[in-house]
């Protein structure tokens, strides 16, 4: 078993209840000024919960060394992302009601009365699914129903969008927030934004592998990863070029739908669902060398999300599977240095409610003090924890109650969780 340092660095999130559930009313933009994130964040992780398209569904804040939930607030309908700003600001993509809520985690924190949630309104069809952001004042939203990408400004204004490829399904931007990408996966290709004029970069679209899933970027913002779902590839994106440098090939049929860059150790972690591994890449050789391959390990079946402790001493691959009506979501833990696999942690079997239209039926990240991994689980309606130290279950923290009917009422599905970058 690897040992654990412990790292108390920044962390995240928001919110406190709010039970006005059936009030719809939605205040207006309210500028907040880019204040440093306050320390309490570093104990928190946010889940965003759904609770159906027609309803408003919620986010929940939990304190990591308690394992505890110690606050919700409502948010927009059909919630299925969110993004943190450096400087506090949460921000949720609401894809049924094309609305993005707006929160400021510091003063959530610090005040028992921070009004109500903001909300950005998208134009009509929008159908926000990404955010992301790297830089205080700027996030981006993809508007994947209009098939636009935009700019949130530090007002809560749409300030303006561009136009992408078919099928916009992710965006990734570098550290140094010197470009935006958007992924289309049915052109496979990538769409380059410059952020300082937000304005088409020079070589726009690049051609990547067949359907685009997911990409990550590299801690000095030189390089860019696209896991090519449909060509069991990784292209490598210069960033500074905006050229492909080559493809990391994968193991047949592995169909790679995530990638994370581990920032600690200088490597590339890739989910391959498709054969029920994780490939491990050194991402040290400067471009224009390639990554090279260090090990593929064999987790539970069907891996969606793999996350590196902060701390560098192990990764964590969740896997969902679903068969004759029941869905099974399971976690293995890796150790960094030798790649062994530890036991299956089981965290919940469950009737199946997931559909198809879920992208993220277990999604997973890591306490910034690398003492817990959370794994949401959609069907089994809460949030899982695993306590490092001796990589064991501890509790499943349930979602709030749903506005819908039923005695008692059913709990909401989790589908995202949020931490500070660090």
């Amino acid at each position: 078993m690897s040992l654990r340092r412990l790292m108390f660095l920044g962390a995240v999130a928001p919110l406190v209840l709010w039970t006005a559930c059936n009030d719809t009313f939605r205040p207006v933009f309210i500028p907040i000024p880019n204040n440093p994130p306050d320390p309490k964040l570093a104990a928190h992780v946010v889940v965003v919960n759904s609770n159906g398209a027609a309803d408003f569904g919620s986010t929940s804040l939990l304190d990591v060394s308690g394992d505890t939930n110690v606050g919700n607030t409502v948010i927009g309908k059909d919630p299925v992302f969110a993004a943190l700003e450096p400087n506090g600001r949460f921000f949720v993509a609401n894809q049924s009601e094309d609305v993005v809520s707006e929160y400021n985690a510091t003063a959530l924190l610090i005040t028992n009365n921070p009004g109500l949630p903001n909300t950005i309104v998208m134009p009509a069809g929008s159908k926000p699914s990404f955010l992301i952001s790297t830089k205080s004042g700027a996030t981006y939203v993809l508007n994947s129903g209009t098939r636009l990408v935009g700019q949130i400004s530090d007002s809560n204004v749409l300030v303006s969008q561009l136009p992408t490829g078919n099928t916009p399904v992710a965006l990734a931007e570098p550290p140094d927030a010197s470009k935006l990408y958007v992924l289309n996966q049915a052109d496979n290709t990538v769409t380059v934004i410059n952020t300082v004029n937000f304005s088409f970069a020079a070589v726009s679209p690049l051609p990547v592998g067949q359907s685009p899933a997911w990409a990550a970027t590299s801690a000095d913002s030189k390089t860019l990863f696209v896991a090519n779902s449909g060509s069991d590839s990784i292209s490598v994106i210069d960033v500074l070029t905006d050229s492909v440098r080559g493809t990391l090939a994968l193991d047949s049929g592995a169909k790679p739908s995530f990638v994370v860059f581990d920032s600690n150790r200088t490597r590339l972690y890739v989910c391959e669902p498709g054969v029920g591994k994780i490939s491990v890449w050194d991402a040290s050789p400067q471009p224009p060398a390639l990554p090279t391959l260090l090990a593929t390990v064999t987790v539970d079946a069907n891996p969606l999300v793999v996350v590196p402790l902060p701390d560098g001493t192990q990764f964590y691959a969740a896997s969902y599977n679903a068969a004759g009506g029941t869905a099974t979501a399971s976690v293995r833990a890796v150790d960094s240095v030798t790649f062994t696999v530890g036991p299956s942690i089981v965290l919940a079997s469950s009737p199946q409610l997931a559909t198809s239209a879920i992208r993220w039926p277990v999604y997973s990240v890591a306490s910034l003090d690398s003492s817990r991994v959370f794994v949401s689980l959609y069907d089994a309606g809460g949030t899982a924890t695993i306590r490092t130290s001796d990589d064991s279950f501890d509790v499943t923290i349930p979602a709030p109650p749903s506005t819908k009917p039923g005695v008692p009422a059913p709990p909401q599905n989790p589908v995202f969780l949020v931490t500070a970058p660090r």
